[in-house]
């Protein structure tokens, strides 16, 4: 849609807040699983099993900030090296930097999307006098070209990870946790636009441009799958049937959101409609 104006810069902050407290959300509940699993399997006092599930979630989103933190610091030393840029280097020093991050947050007792997103967030908010905006346009302008690659192989292998069968045995399930999920976020937007003096007009469709799910879930749903084979089937199969619905659900009523305030492409190309002249005994009110 190219859209821009208050409205889609407040969908993509929300946006952006919402897959960072996700990720630390779901680093807390993998955590909490593991040492559940464990203590199944080995007999332990209340409060060992306890201590177990509160400090090793918060150790691991530490650590995985810390070394987001720290691939930001390196991210952005990289954009300002003009030599990398003149020489066509950035995008391989990018992806390289990358997918080191990620496959070395595996090894560690991290999580590697979330150390992705901090070193991500770091790197394209410096402040200005460091070369923020510089960075984050050399960011953008690397990490597109490889979206759509990078896209396909997701996707591709998301679909293949997919049990048909199992797709319409939870499909029940699947609709009544997005029904419910739809109810959460008229009431979520509601509130917090009379919290916050968000215009009516924003206010009302603010809920539609929410709806939308597909990275960020799935991959978390991928990441359930490969930490835990025994049970993480049904659960991936259960979430991928909500995100499918979301999915099918979620573009549509965006598009109608950002044609209701008026931020898409064409509202901002359109040429302002002359005003009429008065015809002959009329005045202005």
């Amino acid at each position: 849609m190219e859209a821009r104006g208050p409205f889609s810069t407040l969908v993509m902050s929300i946006t952006v807040v919402k897959d960072v407290v996700v990720l630390i959300l779901f680093s807390i509940n993998v955590e909490i699983v593991n040492a559940m699993e464990a203590s199944a399997q080995q007999t332990g006092k209340l409060a060992h099993l306890l201590a177990r599930c509160i400090a090793a979630p918060v150790f691991k989103v530490l650590l995985s900030a810390i070394l987001g933190l720290a691939g930001g610091l390196i991210l952005s030393a990289m954009l300002m090296q003009q030599r990398m840029r003149d020489r066509g280097l950035l995008p391989f020093g990018v992806l390289l930097l990358s997918a080191s991050m990620f496959l070395g947050a595996r090894v560690l007792p991290t999580e590697p999307l979330l150390v992705c997103v901090a070193a991500g967030a770091l790197a394209s908010n410096r402040r200005e006098d460091r070369g923020g905006d510089r960075q984050r346009e050399e960011l953008h302008g690397v990490l597109r070209p490889l979206m759509p690659w990078i896209n396909l192989l997701f996707f591709t292998l998301a679909g293949a990870a997919l049990a048909v069968d199992a797709l319409a045995d939870t499909a029940p399930i699947a609709a009544v946790i997005h029904a419910v999920r739809l109810v959460s976020l008229v009431v979520a937007t509601t509130v917090g636009g009379y919290g916050t003096g968000l215009p009516v007009a924003h206010r009302r469709v603010l809920w539609m441009a929410m709806v939308t799910q597909a990275g960020v879930a799935l991959g978390l749903a991928r990441t359930v799958l490969a930490r835990f084979p025994d049970w993480g089937g049904d659960l991936y199969t259960c979430l991928v049937s909500t995100i499918v619905l979301n999915q099918a659900v979620g573009p549509p009523l965006f598009r109608a959101a950002l044609l209701a305030v008026g931020e898409h492409k064409q509202a901002h190309l359109a040429p302002a409609s002359p005003r009429a002249a008065p015809a002959d005994g009329e005045t202005d009110a």
